[in-house]
């Protein structure tokens, strides 16, 4: 770990660049609500192993129930796009995703209809080239919502090279884990409801080290706060996660989504 007076964590200069919050992997949407999860489609043409959501989008009368909602990016190999959540009846459903875009090319997917329309994004979690490609404002990209984050005191003369979290040493929390410090498709399909036993060990401090090491993508909730979505629907230990920032908490949220 390398220590520079007066720089920063490049986190917070990195807030658009990922594109790995919540990777549906091979996992999509069918026709039912209650099954959104369960059955997934071939895409015939160029990499025609890849999986897409089929049938994306549902009634109406599903989003009006909702208490609260959710948008996350998510991908496969070749594509991706963005998903919409919503809490019904105490149960987070898929109802949407918006048209995927080839990730290489940014072409437009066709082999499907039904999508959510792209102006539903929210602003704040739209890559830079969709900002542009949809002729959305630009806002700076150093913060979160006001674009303005505080550093905490401890951390500020703190600068760390950027590391891959799969590879990294892992330095913190419950080790004893096969898979401490790593991702997992079992918990990417499932949304990270729970993460891992070894992020949900970590302390408020060691969680901020690690976030200011990866690139991990923000995960979006509105409805209610990122503390009582990441204790209730996460099962984070509130005592754990005290003291973070939003931006913090959409970070260690979206680390959730990712499989971690």
């Amino acid at each position: 770990m390398n220590s520079t007076t007066g720089i920063t964590s490049r986190r917070r200069f990195a807030f658009w660049l990922g594109f790995g919050m919540l990777s549906l992997g091979e996992r999509s949407t069918a026709r039912a609500l209650d099954d959104l999860a369960a059955v997934s489609t071939s895409i015939a043409g160029s990499d025609g192993i890849d999986l897409l959501p089929n049938n994306p989008s549902p009634s109406d009368g599903v989003v009006r129930e909702s208490l609260a909602e959710h948008w996350s990016i998510a991908h496969n190999a070749s594509w991706r796009w963005y998903e919409r959540e919503n809490l019904v009846r105490g149960v987070w459903k898929t109802t949407g995703v918006t048209i995927p875009i080839h990730r290489e090319t940014g072409q437009v997917y066709t082999g499907q209809t039904g999508y959510l329309d792209e102006s539903l994004v929210p602003d704040v979690i739209l890559t830079p080239a969709d900002r542009k490609r949809l002729s959305r404002p630009l806002f700076a990209v150093n913060s979160w919502q006001d674009r303005q984050v505080a550093i905490k005191p401890s951390l500020a003369d703190l600068v760390f090279d950027i590391q891959d979290p799969e590879t990294m040493p892992v330095e913190f929390g419950d080790r004893s884990q096969r898979d401490a410090g790593r991702s997992s498709e079992e918990r990417r399909g499932r949304h990270g409801r729970p993460p891992s036993e070894w992020l949900r060990s970590l302390t408020t401090r060691e969680i901020r080290i690690w976030l200011a090491k990866v690139e991990i993508q923000e995960a979006l909730v509105s409805g209610m706060t990122f503390r009582t979505h990441l204790t209730r629907d996460h099962l984070f230990d509130s005592d754990r996660i005290a003291g973070l920032t939003d931006a913090e908490l959409a970070e260690l949220h979206g680390a959730a989504h990712a499989g971690f």
